[in-house]
């Protein structure tokens, strides 16, 4: 019964509040198994999962609340989409700079496709404070995706890539110092120093308005 599935959810989060995070997984797990559509049963497995390092458990459980109702969707899209950025990095830094790229192009993905879900519940008014969270959180994990992905370009030492996605960045988020001085630095590389120096001007304006 549905009760049932409330009923161990909420003793699952009882027991993760006293540190018993075996316990706590064990009632989520049975949560899904009277209800396979407990979103929240999956997210919260997910997070165990990942903190304890078993990536790959926790995204099928995220892929499996993003499967639910609409509203674990944008957070299971949120959660997938940090853990793809940590599998990224791990990735790039052992040297897996094609399957880095691929993960934080789906990071990217997942995040661009939760915003105007998030934004619509807001509008609308039928949002939560978990809605004005995850809203707060798309700009700082939409950067370091951007951040990511343009240092796994110039990884691969494609500069013409990695000075794209800095532009784009620098587009979107133009109050972002950090975005400026990565740009400028692709660009010196590249030889293009007049460019490069007006992006260095553009990061050490906004650093001393800060």
């Amino acid at each position: 019964s549905i009760w049932g599935a409330e009923l161990c959810y909420n003793l699952g989060i009882k027991l993760g509040e006293q540190g018993d995070t075996k316990g706590e997984l064990a009632m989520y797990k049975k949560t899904v198994s009277i209800d396979g559509n407990f979103g929240g049963a999956y997210i919260n497995m997910g997070t165990i999962l990942a903190s304890s390092g078993d990536l790959a458990s926790a995204e099928v459980m995220f892929l499996k609340a993003i499967q639910c109702s609409e509203e674990v969707r944008t957070k299971g899209m949120f959660n997938l989409s940090l853990l793809l950025q940590q599998k990224a990095n791990n990735l790039a830094t052992s040297g897996n700079l094609e399957e880095a790229k691929a993960a934080i192009m789906e990071a990217s993905k997942l995040l661009d496709d939760a915003k105007p879900l998030i934004d619509a519940r807001i509008a609308l008014g039928g949002s939560n404070s978990e809605d004005a969270m995850y809203a707060s959180q798309f700009k700082p994990m939409r950067v370091q995706c951007h951040r990511v992905l343009g240092q796994v370009m110039a990884g691969m030492g494609d500069m013409v890539s990695c000075e794209q996605e800095f532009r784009i960045a620098s587009e979107k988020f133009p109050d972002i110092p950090g975005i400026w001085a990565a740009l400028s630095r692709v660009l010196e590389i590249q030889g293009k120093m007049d460019e490069a120096q007006v992006c260095k001007a553009k990061f050490e304006a906004l650093q001393n308005s800060m």
